[in-house]
């Protein structure tokens, strides 16, 4: 994943909670939060699947990142 689809959507995690607090509306707040997460969730699994095939070579080194 690029870097700035990366950002964008990093972005738009925190447009999302600002417009949940600014709402002043519990649930609303709380869905943005669940959406937030959800979204972070499947940016973090994109961006972790470009790694999955250098794993077995920073196994072998003991490299941790």
């Amino acid at each position: 994943m690029r870097r700035e689809t990366r950002y964008f959507f990093f972005t738009l995690i925190f447009v999302l909670i600002i417009a949940g607090l600014v709402s002043q509306n519990y649930t609303f707040l709380g869905i943005t939060f669940l959406l937030g997460i959800l979204i972070g969730g499947i940016v973090d699994t994109y961006d972790n699947r470009r790694d999955e095939k250098h794993k077995h070579v920073n196994r072998n080194f003991n490299y941790h990142h």
